[in-house]
């Protein structure tokens, strides 16, 4: 693999991390306004099937994002590797001479960040149906 396509391929997945954790957070947003605007209002039904859709969305993306960060440490590696053994010129970026723990701990923090992310949500929305409830 020459140095073009991997650095092509490590920016490619940089960009769909990012635009993954953005549609996630659009995601969370999204239920935390139906928490807080509609929780009270609906049937036990529809409490199932927002919370079923959303937990559904929320499991794929973190999983998504966990292969994403994957795929991101591996290329990061090839690109060690290659400058290492001398084939390659990528000497100059800093995936090429960070010590991988620290790609391996973003990951298992931004993960860590999406479930804990999860979970305050669907307090929130249990939080703000119980507050309504108590309400009416």
């Amino acid at each position: 693999m020459t140095d073009y396509e991997m650095i092509y391929i490590f920016q490619e997945n940089l960009n769909l991390i990012f635009t993954v954790l953005m549609s996630y957070v659009s995601i969370v947003s999204a239920f935390l306004v139906v928490g807080h605007l509609i929780s009270a209002k609906l049937n036990v039904a529809m409490v199932s099937v927002v919370t079923g859709l959303f937990t559904l969305v929320s499991i794929t993306m973190t999983f998504l994002m966990n292969r994403l960060t994957t795929t991101f440490i591996g290329i990061g590696g090839e690109m060690r590797k290659s400058v290492d053994e001398g084939t390659s010129s990528l000497g100059w970026h800093n995936i090429t001479y960070e010590p991988e723990f620290l790609a391996q701990g973003a990951m298992v923090a931004l993960t860590s960040l999406l479930i804990l992310t999860y979970v305050g949500a669907i307090i929130f929305f249990f939080h703000q149906r119980r507050v309504g409830l108590q309400s009416l």
